[in-house]
């Protein structure tokens, strides 16, 4: 069974880098750990063997002692990862280095540094002495726009951030602009429970308080018609003057003030308003225009 579980790693691991979209780098690391934790498991289960048919019983009881000594923090590393996933409310597990829509080389610097893409290599002796911890370069920008074409990969860009960041064990939140204000709507920067944890359609998530990012996408959602042939009339549900009047009419000036120490992201479809909507969400969280970063995406390059 270990052995095919190695077996499994393996091939999953070689996927992984058949669906690079080398954009991002090809962070290697989490895969190589998968492996290492494959072999280990098989090597574990080796030593039983070996002790059961060398020392009998005491010899199987005192490996199984040493092999809980190792691989409870292990599955503790683990959970802690899930956990940080789980709760972040990411619609779909997806990683940057399957990003495949083009950017330019400064936005892939900036990105990597928001999103703490670390490409570093998980030690087997911090996991075991719980000093895994998330990268420490700051981003140049700690609020960014992200904008491009309807199907440009916008949305899969801010969900491959919101995946590292909390890969990362740091505390992210994705929602819409719609929930948003909602959820401001009802008790300001939506504080439940001393745990920072809200339960939401059956997951439990973390409180926009405890987040240290949030990511709002569909900021500009529209809906299109066609009227005759050729006409297209598009229509936004959420303008950015809108988006302001409500969230300042429920909470005040610098309504996201809170979150102007941490990090944002905001998905807009339409480039044409970028500089509106930089100018916006600068006023909800106190800032000045310049300190809203703004990342476009160019699309996906012709096969």
């Amino acid at each position: 069974m270990t052995s095919l579980f190695a077996y499994k790693e393996f091939a999953d691991r070689r996927k992984c880098s058949e669906r690079w979209g080398r954009v991002f780098k090809f962070d290697s690391w989490d895969l190589d750990w998968n492996v290492e934790i494959a072999i280990l498991a098989f090597l574990v289960g080796v030593a039983l063997a070996v002790t059961a048919l060398v020392f009998g019983l005491r010899g199987v009881v005192s490996t199984l002692v040493v092999a809980l000594v190792v691989t409870l923090p292990i599955a503790y590393w683990w959970l802690k990862h899930k956990v940080a996933f789980q709760q972040a409310g990411l619609p779909y597990l997806f990683r940057l280095a399957n990003f495949d829509a083009t950017l330019d080389s400064d936005s892939i610097e900036l990105i990597g540094r928001f999103a703490g893409y670390r490409n570093k290599r998980v030690s087997l002796l911090n996991v075991l002495f719980g000093r895994d911890s998330g990268p420490a370069k700051e981003p140049e920008f700690r609020h960014i726009l992200i904008t491009g074409d309807l199907g440009a990969g916008k949305t899969s860009l801010c969900v491959g951030i919101g995946t590292e960041f909390a890969f990362s064990l740091k505390k992210c939140r994705y929602l819409t602009a719609v929930k948003l204000i909602e959820l401001l709507a009802e008790d300001g920067t939506h504080k439940s429970g001393a745990d920072g944890v809200e339960f939401v359609n059956g997951l439990n998530l973390w409180t926009l308080d405890k987040c240290d990012m949030v990511i709002v996408d569909d900021v500009d959602v529209g809906v299109s018609k066609t009227r005759g042939d050729a006409e297209r009339l598009s229509t936004h549900l959420i303008s950015s003057d809108g988006l302001r009047d409500r969230l300042t009419q429920v909470r005040g000036g610098s309504p996201l003030g809170w979150m102007r120490g941490r990090r944002s992201v905001w998905v807009i479809g339409d480039a044409a308003h970028q500089d509106a909507w930089r100018t916006v969400v600068a006023d909800l969280l106190g800032l000045p225009p310049r300190d809203i970063g703004i990342v476009h995406v160019h699309g996906r390059p012709a096969p």
